[in-house]
């Protein structure tokens, strides 16, 4: 949202500098004297009724109304060239905005969402990287439409061995989860290494929630929520229904903390509520589910694309932690 006001904002200086000043007072001044010339009415009846310039009268009735046309004409041509010449400035500040590296880089990552949310995978951290002009392009290829089967792949090529690990050393590097936590999601990659990808994806969901928690309990510290605060929260993330204290509150009131960002942390929340968090079979074929797999349902899990969604979870819970620990830090007294 501070985004969008800061662009506004940036169109309407480019207006200002592009246009000037007295542009716009010459239309106010053009208006306000384009008027009927001033003919005094007594005279005009002295004229009409003398006797001995009845015979002229239409000479001077004529003179008159050129006058008055010539003058209403002269106006009209000035105004028309001035108000002219600001559409022209304003249009070249809309072409020059239409093709601005901004709005190209909201345009596609706006659609990158798009696609994110159509093919169910958790990418939202990979905003303005190499797997978004990938993604994209597929897009395009395909005739502006998701190609499920190739974007899916597309992701599971991206995430190499490499950057896996890149994702695991940081989520076992973030100090707010408690050393215990720490140590069972170390088992959990070391396990993943091996091949297990079921017996990691068990783990890894089951201390979700603990993550979650450590991170609450972090954060408030230096914001404890109200109960006002808690109720419109919730009513905000349309989660009314869930105890104050469950992970899903905890999670969306992390959520509301974040002052950048705010559309990708609304694709984050809208993920993690209608599929990681949310009871029931639906969508069970494609998305891991924390209530399923704990209570012993879900039984596909393993599967390199459910580890995927699960570790980029994972990879989302640990930049809020980090977020979370910059935030503690610039609110201690120095």
């Amino acid at each position: 949202m501070n985004n969008m006001i800061a662009q506004s904002q940036k169109i309407a200086t480019q207006i200002q500098n592009m246009i000037p000043e007295s542009i716009f007072k010459n239309v106010q001044s053009t208006i306000k004297n384009m008027c009927v010339p001033e003919v005094k009415v007594n005279t005009a009846l002295i004229e009409y009724t003398k006797p001995s310039q009845q015979i002229t009268y239409p000479a001077i009735v004529s003179d008159m109304m050129n006058d008055m046309i010539v003058s209403v004409q002269e106006k009209s041509n000035e105004l028309h060239k001035t108000i002219s010449s600001c559409f022209q400035k304003i249009a070249q500040v809309n072409f020059q905005f239409s093709i601005s590296d901004d709005f190209i880089k909201m345009r596609d990552r706006v659609l990158f969402f798009k696609i994110a949310e159509e093919i169910g995978f958790p990418v939202y951290l990979e905003c303005n990287t190499e797997l978004q002009d990938i993604l994209i392009e597929i897009y395009k290829d395909n005739n502006n439409r998701c190609d499920k089967k190739k974007m899916k792949q597309a992701i599971i090529d991206y995430y190499n061995e490499d950057y896996i690990q890149c994702i695991c050393n940081g989520i076992t590097n973030v100090k707010i989860f408690n050393a215990e936590r720490i140590g069972l999601l170390i088992q959990g990659i070391e396990v993943y290494q091996l091949g297990y990808c079921a017996a990691a994806n068990a783990l890894f969901i089951t201390q979700m929630g603990g993550m979650i928690r450590d991170m609450y309990n972090e954060l408030s510290k230096v914001h404890k929520f109200t109960r006002v605060e808690k109720k419109e929260i919730k009513k905000v993330f349309d989660i009314e229904k869930c105890d104050d204290n469950s992970e899903k509150v905890m999670l969306a009131e992390i959520i509301s903390e974040q002052d950048r960002g705010i559309m990708i942390w609304y694709q984050v929340a809208k993920y993690f509520f209608d599929y990681t968090y949310k009871p029931g079979k639906k969508d069970i074929a494609e998305q891991p589910k924390r209530h399923m797999i704990c209570h012993g349902i879900q039984t596909n899990f393993n599967t390199m694309e459910m580890f995927l969604k699960i570790i980029l979870c994972m990879d989302i819970l640990t930049e809020l932690a980090l977020r979370i620990e910059k935030k503690i830090k610039d609110e201690q007294p120095a």
